[in-house]
């Protein structure tokens, strides 16, 4: 089940990539400066080779699309 918050799921910290496109887009939506903090505190775990591979194939898939 995709986006369902479980006991085992609910403490897993997000990717930082993921955790990075909330703050930016809490910055461009002029949220409060207490909740970008608490978004910046936020653990968050980072997977290189997903991350990159993951990275590639949206560049890919919007390059083959223009």
């Amino acid at each position: 089940m995709v986006g369902k918050i479980t006991a085992e799921t609910k403490d897993i910290p997000p990717s930082k990539r993921y955790l990075k496109i909330l703050i930016s887009a809490a910055k461009e939506n002029n949220l409060s400066t207490n909740y970008i903090e608490s978004l910046e505190k936020r653990p968050n775990v980072y997977y290189p080779i997903l991350s990159e591979i993951f990275s590639l194939g949206v560049y890919l898939w919007v390059w083959l699309r223009t």
